[in-house]
């Protein structure tokens, strides 16, 4: 209210709700606490605590995966499991898992040869606009960055004279088919399917974080081939 009408009686009334507010917050959180606290008994395991501490404390717990059981081995080094996720990660995807009739179809499309001769002046070539640029930027949701740490939010607040130069540099690109090779780089966080057992290499998924400004770059694209 104060702010479609910034009387002086409505700034008031303004400071008297915030004060409430702010007061009702701390009391809850005291409450809050108190409850947290109680649920613990001497037999509560120590990851619980403090897995419930992260949580009140705003903060995400985090995916720690200290060993895997493989081939009736216990792995615990790094590298070992980094590796074993990865190897199970690219059997996912690959050609063994579709059916025989699937795979003969793949590969006989594969083959054949598609003809890619034009002089660039169609419609879907043109170089980007701003605002096309722009429309993108504003569907970003604020996923996690890529290994170059920019975030979608450092894209979303750029000002409008560094959204000119993002804007040439993708034109650049698109006119001389460059694509970055450190935009073709992924982080793969490995995400438990359930909690049931966490030592089974086939019990996690991976999830890709690439960089935000190849992911605006791609969708310029999608959006020009829809």
């Amino acid at each position: 209210i104060y702010k479609k009408n910034p009387t002086v009686e409505n700034f008031i009334e303004f400071k008297k709700c915030r004060a409430r507010a702010k007061r009702t917050i701390k009391d809850s959180k005291a409450t809050s606490w108190k409850q947290f606290v109680n649920q613990f008994t001497s037999n509560t395991p120590s990851a619980v605590i403090w897995n419930n501490i992260r949580k009140i404390s705003g903060k995400n717990s985090s995916i720690n995966i200290p060993n895997l059981y493989h081939e009736k081995q216990i792995i615990s080094d790094h590298k070992v499991i980094a590796n074993l996720l990865a190897s199970k990660f690219q059997e996912y995807s690959s050609n063994k898992n579709y059916p025989d009739d699937f795979i003969s179809f793949k590969l006989h499309e594969e083959a054949q040869k598609i003809d890619f001769t034009s002089d660039n002046s169609e419609i879907y070539n043109v170089k980007f606009t701003k605002n096309e640029l722009i429309q993108v930027i504003a569907n970003l949701k604020n996923t996690a960055p890529g290994a170059d740490q920019i975030h979608n939010l450092m894209i979303k607040n750029l000002p409008d004279h560094m959204i000119d130069h993002v804007l040439d540099m993708f034109n650049s690109f698109w006119s001389n088919n460059f694509f970055p090779d450190e935009w073709k780089i992924a982080t793969i966080i490995p995400i438990p399917k359930d909690s049931t057992n966490r030592l089974k290499p086939s019990n996690y998924r991976p999830i890709s974080l690439t960089s935000a400004l190849g992911k605006v770059f791609e969708r310029l694209i999608a959006d020009r081939l829809r």
